[in-house]
């Protein structure tokens, strides 16, 4: 029986300190108070509180979803818009300058079964690859199915390398027991540049024989510590370095910055045959896990992952058509957020546009084909929004398929034509993270992109 939408005073709901997304992170007290402010600046609500203040809708389209626990109602999808509710009052407890506002009532969507509201919300999140989950979050949310038995391919919904996710997560689970609340600051989003530097962590991955560990194989992927001692000692030094310089950044590992590495351990240009001492790690160069095989250092990798600064495709593109890419991902979303949010939206129609236009299948041109005629309008105009549909149709694999569903359109279009919608710099960055792999799907060559699609349907 289909579940109804009741409303709910903000001030029966009690905010969910287990939530899967932060609270594994969250390392204040159990005061409403702690938890909102937490969920306001290192979970983004601050920037909910904004939209509300303006709009003063809280959308019945997106109800919470709530536990009725004995006599608590708990929230458990949607604590961010909850806390921002709530925030909203009293803006200035918590620092904010917002006018205040009140919400008396609020969708929800009431379960009284535990299973079946959890069901519910892996339902909603699968479906949602691209939702606002930071990375971190949606390792632990991964390797929480995966060790519940979920199959890795079950999750490329979630993440296009969910394998990648179980790694992260495995790490930060070990890593956790020995700088405890000082990692979880590092890794969560927060004021200022305290935070967000799970990317750092996973660029480091790569110096794993050097550091006490390894990741095991498919399937299973987890960490393994090879030397419990060096290990220690590694994320001790990482975690001491980063608290005391926070505004590292993950180019430092690129670049092989002689005083980060020196600072925690690590050679910048590691010399064959040399042993470390022990406890430490060891400066001979990393060794080439069975099964991999790196690049040669003189090569660029054809082909490589979101994590870059820019997408990497096979194709041969037209030169406009590679300025406005580079040109997206050359500014800073912090400084041009709303530019940001706008050229995506610009990169992505214009790569579909480009693929639609001048890809052949059996020497016909895919514009060209009866299956795309309802998204273009003769002399007119083009309707992306069907074209964008048409497309993703015919993707086979069911987790590139779900990350052009979950393609964000609607907030560049809000951004460019709703003054009162203001651009946020994670739209910007969720964006142009999102982008990246339908970049380089979109633009692999033409043989390997008319391999990915259902041809029987052109």
């Amino acid at each position: 029986m289909p579940k109804k939408i009741t409303f709910v005073n903000p001030t029966d709901l009690t905010l969910d300190i287990d939530n899967p997304r932060f609270g594994e992170l969250y390392t204040g007290s159990h005061k409403e108070g702690d938890l909102i402010e937490y969920l306001l600046f290192n979970e983004s609500a601050a920037s909910l509180v904004d939209r509300l203040s303006v709009t003063k809708e809280f959308y019945v389209d997106k109800p919470l979803l709530v536990l009725e626990d004995g006599k608590k109602l708990i929230v458990k999808d949607g604590n961010r818009r909850c806390a921002a509710v709530k925030a909203l009052e009293d803006p200035k407890k918590y620092g904010l300058t917002t006018l205040p506002h009140k919400f008396t009532q609020l969708p929800a969507v009431i379960y009284k079964s535990k299973l079946e509201i959890e069901n519910r919300i892996i339902e909603e999140h699968t479906n949602s690859m691209f939702r606002e989950w930071d990375r971190m979050a949606k390792a632990i949310e991964v390797y929480r199915q995966y060790q519940s038995g979920s199959s890795i391919q079950s999750m490329e919904e979630i993440d296009s390398k969910p394998s990648d996710l179980v790694k992260l997560a495995s790490f930060y689970y070990e890593a956790v027991k020995i700088s405890g609340d000082d990692l979880k600051k590092l890794l969560r989003k927060g004021r200022g540049n305290t935070g967000g530097k799970t990317t750092i962590f996973e660029r480091l991955f790569k110096y794993a024989s050097l550091c006490g560990y390894r990741f095991k194989k498919k399937p299973e992927y987890i960490i393994e510590i090879t030397d419990k001692k060096r290990f220690t000692a590694y994320i001790k030094s990482v975690v001491a370095y980063l608290t005391k310089n926070p505004l590292t950044t993950y180019r430092e590992v690129d670049d092989k910055d002689e005083i980060f590495f020196k600072a925690i351990g690590l050679p910048t240009t590691p010399a064959s045959g040399s042993t470390p001492p022990a406890g430490n790690p060891p400066a001979s160069p990393p060794r080439t896990p069975k099964g991999s095989t790196p690049p040669p250092a003189t090569a660029t990798p054809k082909h490589k992952n979101k994590a870059q600064l820019k997408p990497q495709y096979n194709r041969t593109i037209p030169g406009p058509l590679k300025k406005i890419i580079d040109e997206c991902y050359d500014l800073n979303e912090q400084t041009f957020t709303n530019s940001k949010i706008a050229m995506s939206r610009v990169v992505f129609e214009c790569c579909l546009k480009y693929i639609i236009e001048e890809t052949k299948h059996n020497n016909i041109l895919l514009k060209d084909k009866p299956y795309f005629s309802s998204a273009f309008q003769p002399g007119k105009w083009t309707n992306f929004t069907t074209l964008k549909s048409l497309f993703q149709d015919l993707v086979k694999n069911k987790g590139k398929k779900q990350a052009f569903k979950q393609f964000d359109l609607e907030t560049p279009h809000q951004i460019i034509h709703n003054y009162n919608i203001a651009g946020l710099i994670r739209d910007a960055r969720t964006l142009g993270d999102n982008l990246l792999p339908l970049v380089e799907f979109m633009l692999d060559t033409e043989a390997n992109l008319l391999g990915s699609l259902d041809n029987s349907k052109l």
